[in-house]
C-alpha cells in the first residue's frame, strides 16, 4: 500500500505545478522523502532503565557505553551502513553551531556518554548519526535517547526536543521501565503524552527491563504487568502491549568468552558459591580468580547474571558453553521483543506513514484555502486536488480499517464502552494474530469452535450496528459495520 500512496502523492505533485500551489508541491516533495525512509523507532524511558543496553543487544554489538551512572547524554541515531557517506561504519557529530564532523565508529563512546571532564564538548553536540552494518537497520532507524527525567537536565531536554519536533519525530517508541512501575514513570509518561500526543498504543510498546534482577524472574514481571494493566487505563491506551526482558544476558551471550563461561561452570560446583555471590561487593572483594576477571564478569553480567549462569550449570552440569549461550539468549527474551518490534511496527509502518502523509496533505490544502485567495481555473484545480484527497482517504480507510479502529481506541474515543473496545482489540489481533487468539479461545480450540465463535461475534456486532442506526449514532454504526466486514473476512479466510 505504501507504493500506492507514493504514486498518489506524485500525481498530486504533478497537478500542483502552478506557483500558487507551491506549498502543496513542496509538501509532496517532503512527503515522498518521508515515505521512502526507514521507520524510526526510539528507545525511550526514564534514566537507567537499560536503553543503551537494549540497543546494544538489538545490534549484538557493544557500541553505546553503559554504566551504573547516567551514560547516554545526547540523542544517537543508528542507521544502516548503506546510508553512510563513505560506505564505512562511522558516526557523524552534529554540533549546535552547525558544524558536522565524521569519526570512526570505535570512537563513539567519547561523544555520546556523559563525563564531567568533557562537559563543554558534549554540551556543544546537537545529536549523533551512526552507521552500522546490521540487517535490522535495513528496515528501521534506531534512536538511543537520554532519560526523560535525567538529573543532568540538558540531556533530558534533548530527548523531549527530539520526540516532539516534526522534522525528526520517531514513528514508534519502545518505552522502558526498570523493575516496577513507579509513580514517576506514570506521571512523566502521561504528562508527556498529554503535551505531545505522540505516545499511543498504535505506535508504542513498553518493556519492563532487568528481569534478571527480580526474585522470581518472569513470574514477578508478569505479575507487575498484569496488576498495572488492570489498575491504570492510561497504560492500556499508551501502549499496545508490555513485554518483559533482560537485555544484559543477551549481550553476555555474545561477548562472554568460552574461558569465562567455563570459569563460571567451575564456580557452580564450589561449596561456597552461594556465599561468594551473595552481594556484588562481596564478589568484587573476593579472592576467586583475579580482580580483572571479576570486574569483567560483573560488567558483562552483573552479580544477578553471574548467579543466573552458575545456577544454570548447577541444574545442567553436563551442558556445553554453546548451550549456556543459548540459555542466556532465550532467558533475555530480547530476540522475542525484536521479533515483536519487527512484526508489530513493520506491518503498521505503511498505515502510519500513509495516514500521516495524507492527513498532512489535507492540512496544507486547508491552510492554502484560508490564507490565499484562489480564483478561476486555479480554484477549480484546488477543488479537484481536495476531491482526490477525499477519495484516497476512503481507500486508506478501506485498506486499513482495523488500524483506524485501533487508532480510535488508543486515542480514547468513547463511541464504544471499555468492554466492547477490549473485544475489538482482541478481534483485531492485539492479543495475537491466530484465529483462536482473536476470539479469546484456548489454543486447543477446534475449527468448528472457531467458526461458531466468529458467527457469534457477527451476530453481536450486527445487533450493535442496528441499535446504533436506531439511535442515530452514525460513528458507532459505521464502526460496527467495519467490524462486521473484518469478522466476515476472517471467517471466510478460516473456512477456506
Amino acid at each position: 500500500m505504501i507504493e500506492t500512496t507514493k504514486q498518489f502523492i506524485i500525481e498530486v505533485q504533478r497537478q500542483s505545478k502552478a506557483p500558487v500551489f507551491s506549498p502543496i508541491y513542496n509538501y509532496c516533495q517532503k512527503a515522498l522523502q518521508e515515505l521512502n525512509r526507514p521507520l524510526r523507532i526510539a528507545i525511550s524511558g526514564m534514566i537507567k532503565t537499560g536503553k543503551s543496553t537494549l540497543l546494544n543487544a538489538f545490534l549484538e554489538r557493544d557500541i553505546v557505553p553503559t554504566a551504573v551512572e547516567v551514560m547516554t547524554y545526547n540523542v544517537n541515531w543508528f542507521h544502516h551502513i548503506k546510508y553512510s557517506p563513505d560506505g564505512t561504519e562511522c558516526f557523524i557529530v552534529h554540533y549546535l553551531n552547525g558544524d558536522n564532523k565524521q569519526y570512526p565508529l570505535n570512537e563513539i563512546a567519547s561523544f555520546v556518554g556523559y563525563s564531567a571532564e568533557r562537559q563543554e564538548l558534549i554540551d556543544s553536540i546537537h545529536y549523533v548519526d551512526a552507521y552500522i552494518d546490521n540487517p535490522l537497520l535495513e528496515r528501521f532507524d534506531l534512536i538511543d535517547t537520554p532519560g526523560l527525567n535525567s538529573l543532568l537536565g540538558t540531556d533530558s531536554q534533548h530527548t523531549k526536543d527530539l520526540l516532539t519536533k516534526d522534522e525528526n519525530r520517531p514513528d514508534a517508541i519502545i518505552y522502558l521501565i526498570s523493575g516496577e512501575f513507579q509513580s514517576r514513570d506514570l506521571e512523566d509518561v502521561f504528562a508527556f503524552n498529554q503535551s505531545t500526543g505522540l505516545l499511543s498504543g498504535i505506535n508504542s510498546i513498553a518493556a519492563i527491563t532487568r528481569v534478571d534482577e527480580m526474585e522470581n524472574y518472569y513470574k514477578t514481571a508478569q505479575d507487575i504487568i498484569d496488576t498495572n494493566k488492570e489498575r491504570y487505563a492510561e497504560i492500556r491506551y499508551n501502549f499496545s502491549d508490555i513485554y518483559a526482558i533482560a537485555a544484559l544476558p543477551a549481550l553476555a551471550a555474545v561477548y562472554l568468552t568460552d574461558k569465562e563461561i567455563l570459569m563460571l561452570k567451575e564456580l557452580s560446583s564450589q561449596n561456597d558459591v552461594a556465599t561468594l555471590l551473595s552481594t556484588r561487593e562481596y564478589f568484587a572483594r573476593s579472592t576467586w580468580q583475579d580482580s580483572e576477571t571479576r570486574k569483567s564478569l560483573l560488567k558483562q553480567l552483573s552479580i544477578e547474571g553471574i548467579r543466573l549462569v552458575t545456577n544454570y550449570f548447577v541444574e545442567h552440569p553436563l551442558d556445553s558453553v554453546c548451550a549456556c549461550r543459548t540459555y542466556l539468549t532465550d532467558f533475555s527474551k530480547v530476540k522475542h521483543l525484536q521479533q515483536m518490534v519487527v512484526g508489530r511496527f513493520g506491518e503498521r509502518s505503511d498505515f502510519y506513514k500513509s495516514n500521516i502523509a495524507i492527513s498532512g496533505l489535507r492540512k496544507v490544502c486547508n491552510t492554502l484555502v484560508r490564507n490565499v485567495q484562489i480564483v478561476g481555473s486555479n480554484r477549480q484545480q484546488l477543488q479537484h486536488i481536495q476531491m482526490m484527497i477525499n477519495q484516497y482517504e476512503l481507500v486508506l480507510h478501506q485498506q486499513y480499517a482495523d488500524y483506524y479502529l485501533l487508532n480510535d481506541y488508543y486515542n480514547q474515543e468513547t463511541y464504544f464502552d471499555e468492554d466492547d473496545w477490549e473485544r475489538i482489540k482482541c478481534l483485531l489481533g492485539e492479543n495475537g494474530k491466530e484465529d483462536y487468539q482473536c476470539l479469546g479461545l484456548p489454543s486447543t480450540a477446534t475449527s468448528e469452535q472457531i467458526v461458531l465463535q466468529y458467527e457469534a461475534e457477527l451476530a453481536y456486532w450486527k445487533k450493535k450496528a442496528n441499535l446504533a442506526l436506531v439511535m442515530n449514532n452514525h460513528t458507532r454504526h459505521q464502526s460496527a459495520k467495519q467490524i462486521i466486514d473484518i469478522i466476515t473476512n476472517k471467517l471466510n479466510n478460516h473456512k477456506s
